[in-house]
């Protein structure tokens, strides 16, 4: 494979992740929230501003961070309770 072809296939799985976390697609969600006579965050944003840019639209948590159930348990003891 070609690094253009290797790029051509790593931006077309981005374009694919954004597709797929974008009101397009997800019609059940934004169906949902139309069937409670509300708008989605997008179109609420969209009604309050000319123009605006998403950014970190495919953030996610870090894979080397512990799960947040480990950080509250560690959270919840005290230096006496870990003997």
């Amino acid at each position: 494979m070609s690094d253009e072809t290797h790029i051509d296939v790593l931006l077309e799985g981005v374009r694919e992740a954004k597709r797929a976390v974008s009101d397009e697609g997800r019609p059940e969600a934004v169906e949902k929230q139309h069937a409670q006579d509300k708008l989605t965050a997008r179109e609420r944003v969209d009604y309050l501003c000319d123009d605006f840019d998403v950014i970190g639209q495919l953030a996610a948590p870090s894979p080397s961070l512990p799960p947040i159930s480990r950080l509250k348990a560690a959270q919840s003891a005290t230096p006496a309770d870990r003997n």
